[in-house]
């Protein structure tokens, strides 16, 4: 493997990684729905990441839903879960 196809799986890794851990934050409530979340150089900083590696970390969020972005005022935590992601209603 060389050192570009070696760097291409860390990042792959990384985003993923990323992804998880952003979900994990608005899961527990820690940015609750309809909070601006921290701007994607703050984020990539705080990941120790490049900005490309942080972009394909948000770009999921933002595909299924859990997060949406405003060109002009930041992104933002949806007001809706994904479907994949809500409760089953009970069963009677």
């Amino acid at each position: 493997m060389n050192e570009r196809q070696d760097g291409e799986l860390k990042s792959g890794v990384e985003h993923r990684r990323i992804t998880s851990s952003l979900r994990k934050r608005i899961q527990a409530g820690q940015w609750p729905v309809g909070m601006m979340i921290p701007g994607r150089r703050e984020l990539a900083r705080e990941f120790n990441v490049s900005a490309a590696t942080l972009e394909r970390a948000i770009v999921p969020l933002l595909s299924d839903g859990t997060l949406r972005a405003d060109s002009r005022r930041g992104t933002f935590v949806a007001g809706a879960q994904p479907i994949a992601m809500q409760a089953s209603p009970a069963e009677d």
